[in-house]
């Protein structure tokens, strides 16, 4: 409803009137293609109300995003409680160029003289370019090509669209890198359970590095450890080529058993006298000696046993025997 001035009556006269739509447009020109955002605006006086595609907006602009090829539509639709007022966009989505591009590799190793192969499939498009540094050279839709690149080097596939005016890029960086370096051991590959270890590790040219069971780790570092029981420890690496990994295994060796323990007979450094008796016998009995440089034998003079006055000469005639031993005791010492 809006008020309108009368001159005949000198009042404002209350008259239906509808939205009135001043404009309703693209930011943007064509051509359009896939994927592209565009921004719709408009102005509207007298809406209560404002819809684009049934689904109601605040403000005076919307961007939205080309999800289909083909005849596109926006519709703006203002109402208020004296009627409603639409307005229509319509528009054409072309393809884009479509890209399928698959090299060999994207990173190579340094100072190795490797070769990258390009294999690519190009729809949708026309004056199609492959540029490599300075060099730009025109190839077909689909086809192959190999370089040899000693720097990181970016290669861009370039393309028009089928209208002939929007330039399309897609471009693809080779990478020239070193591999990681790795030097991880341990002190003692052989070692008893439970004695402490020390696994040391130096990594360059790495983004990340993990030792199993411990977690991320620095470049450079060292661990002390105490397997129990026969062990491998991983070292994981990552580089620009992705994963490397390097083990060391640790063994474990038997607790010796102790069977017997030699103690070694002491050393005498001095030399001394032992003196001990020996009977002598008329017979020529042989004593053993014992002497030795550090023990000295020194033998006592004993009586030889004949020469004892308790030795008497047996007669060698025969006695007869004797009745009373006590009496013929007495007769044989003293009788003569």
């Amino acid at each position: 409803m809006a008020l309108v001035y009368n001159e005949e009556t000198g009042n404002f006269d209350d008259i239906q009137a509808p939205p009135i739509i001043r404009y309703f447009r693209l930011q943007e020109s064509v051509p359009f293609f896939h994927g592209d955002s565009v921004t719709l605006t408009w102005q509207i006086d007298g809406a209560n109300h404002i819809f684009i595609d049934d689904e109601e907006q605040n403000g005076n602009s919307l961007e939205v995003t080309l999800d289909s090829v083909g005849t596109k539509q926006f519709k703006v639709r203002a109402t208020n409680s004296d009627g409603t007022a639409e307005r229509v966009i319509t528009l054409e989505v072309l393809s884009c160029p479509k890209f399928e591009i698959h090299p060999s590799a994207t990173v190579l190793h340094k100072g190795r003289n490797e070769n990258v192969v390009f294999r690519w499939t190009i729809e949708n498009a026309r004056d199609i370019k492959l540029i490599s540094g300075n060099e730009t050279t025109e190839i077909s839709e689909s086809g192959e090509v190999t370089f040899a690149p000693i720097e990181d080097t970016q290669f861009v596939f370039e393309a028009k669209g089928l209208e002939g005016n929007r330039v399309f890029r897609h471009i693809i960086p080779i990478k020239i890198r070193e591999a990681a370096r790795i030097d991880f051991k341990v002190n003692r590959q052989f070692s008893y359970p439970n004695l402490p270890l020390i696994l040391s590790w130096n990594v360059e040219n790495c983004v990340a590095v993990n030792i199993d069971d411990f977690g991320e780790q620095p470049t450079q570092g060292q661990l002390e450890v105490t397997p129990g029981v026969d062990t491998t420890y991983v070292i994981r690496v990552q580089d620009a080529f992705g994963e490397e990994r390097r083990t060391i295994s640790v063994r474990m060796l038997p607790l010796p058993v102790i069977k017997q323990i030699l103690v070694p007979t002491p050393k005498v450094d001095e030399s001394f006298d032992i003196s001990y008796a020996t009977p002598q016998f008329k017979d020529n009995v042989s004593v053993p000696t014992f002497e030795t440089p550090l023990v000295k034998l020194s033998l006592p003079d004993v009586p030889r046993l004949k020469d004892s006055f308790f030795v008497r000469p047996i007669s060698s005639n025969m006695k007869k025997r004797i009745t009373n031993p006590f009496k013929s005791l007495y007769a044989y010492f003293y009788s003569k």
